[in-house]
């Protein structure tokens, strides 16, 4: 009897295995590359919208502090002014500085597309780390601004409205500030000096200056961190 060989062709069952191998890596390199891809694209996407976002949260930032600053100085001329027999001013200068002192403006962030993302995948979606801390970071931030203005909001309704509206016509102010149908000047006689000279005028606008003065510090440390978040944003961009 004849025993044939049988001869195994490694070479070639090497080879094959090798293919098989180098195909499998190449389908989960061409997978990864895609999820890459497609992350990519979507934290540009976000990128994007928080840019818009952002720019509109530092518009209104420097919008509601330029208010806050000329109710500063207003209610900073009419202390220089208060005190006993104090000079008359004008009727009309003193209507245009309590029409500063008397109109508000609260600070309204655009946070739509942060809050969206934190309620999804989070901030992980963002690959810097410098970004992620300061988006992190600006929801206290914003928090603090809002609870300060709220204090001044309340001051106002608390103090500063209940005084003018006893001691002062406020009819021909409220006129001042329509920017529709004029109601008319008040028929009441007054004059400034009739305020100026009220120690109790005094404290409710120097009270009303302290919370300005606070409002504009917390708004101007919110609008740094603003400025911090939209240059990492616009670098996170461009890379």
């Amino acid at each position: 009897m004849t025993n044939a060989t049988t001869r195994i062709p490694w070479a070639r069952l090497f080879a094959e295995g090798a293919a098989i191998v180098i195909s499998i890596l190449l389908a989960f390199a061409i997978d990864a590359w895609w999820d890459g891809r497609l992350e990519r694209g979507t934290e540009r996407r976000l990128i994007a919208n928080l840019q818009a976002d952002f720019a509109k949260t530092l518009a209104d930032l420097e919008r509601v502090i330029a208010v806050n600053e000329r109710s500063r100085d207003a209610a900073r001329t009419l202390l220089a002014n208060t005190g006993p027999g104090p000079a008359d001013m004008p009727a009309a200068r003193f209507d245009s500085l309590l029409a500063l002192l008397y109109v508000d403006a609260t600070f309204d962030p655009s946070n739509g597309t942060l809050l969206s993302l934190l309620s999804s995948e989070g901030l992980g979606a963002i690959s810097s780390p410098d970004l992620r801390t300061l988006l992190s970071s600006w929801a206290q931030e914003a928090e603090n601004a809002e609870r300060v203005e709220e204090a001044k909001l309340q001051h106002w309704a608390d103090q500063l409205a209940p005084y003018l509206t006893a001691a002062v016509p406020m009819r021909t102010t409220i006129d001042n500030l329509t920017p529709t149908e004029k109601i008319g000047a008040s028929r009441f006689p007054f004059t400034p000096a009739a305020v100026l000279g009220d120690v109790r005028f005094e404290s409710v606008v120097a009270n009303r200056l302290l919370w300005t003065d606070i409002t504009i510090f917390r708004l101007r440390e919110a609008q740094k961190l603003v400025e911090e978040i939209v240059a990492a944003l616009d670098g996170v961009a461009a890379s």
